[in-house]
């Protein structure tokens, strides 16, 4: 992994005093796991203080997230007799519930931004306000299993065997890939002390 900081303007030095405070950094890291292959990881960000009272900051991630051992490794078990209540027939059944590993799950891969700002209003007091957004998007997010809806049953087909009459035999709750999660949030708060 390498990470870099780039100091642009510093008004305790003199540098570009007008500007204020202004900093970026920029960061890589890859690893190797052995029974998955090569993760990878960057991004980059902007630390700005145009005045003593406000800070901004601004970042950006890039990262591959891998399966945990258990999720991929864990062995397969098939239990009989398991009862779920069945949404597509509204009805609780007895169902053959497969459990374990999922050895065909592949990486995630997390894009994460975040705009922050951070202001002392009164300089006397320990007075702070901040605020913080935070947008993110995973790609084949990996997850346990949801619950047993109609939706779920028709976005996982290949998971869910039913006799001719439409009667649920046998679910496989193993971890899933799903394409895409996406979540945007908004922080904001202040803290005093005397």
């Amino acid at each position: 992994q390498a990470s870099l900081d780039i100091p642009i303007a510093d008004r305790r030095r003199g540098v570009l005093p007008a500007l204020g405070d202004l900093s970026a950094n920029v960061n890589l890291a890859a690893s190797h796991l052995s029974d998955f292959g090569v993760l990878t990881t960057w991004g980059g960000g902007l630390s700005w203080s145009p005045i003593r009272q406000l800070d901004l900051i601004a970042s950006f991630t890039d990262e591959d997230g891998a399966p945990s051992m258990q999720q991929l490794g864990d062995p397969v078990v098939a239990t009989p007799n398991v009862q779920v209540f069945d949404f597509t027939t509204g009805r609780s059944v007895e169902v053959i519930r497969v459990e374990g590993g999922n050895a065909s799950l592949v990486a995630d891969s997390r894009r994460v931004m975040k705009l922050g700002a951070t202001v002392k209003p009164i300089e006397e007091t320990d007075l702070t306000l901040s605020a913080t957004y935070t947008s993110s998007r995973i790609r084949d997010a990996i997850s346990s299993f949801p619950a047993i809806t109609p939706e779920i049953e028709a976005a996982f087909p290949e998971r869910f065997v039913r006799d001719a009459g439409g009667e649920l035999l046998r679910v496989d709750t193993r971890p899933v890939n799903f394409d895409r999660v996406d979540r945007q949030d908004l922080r904001w708060g202040f803290n005093f002390s005397k």
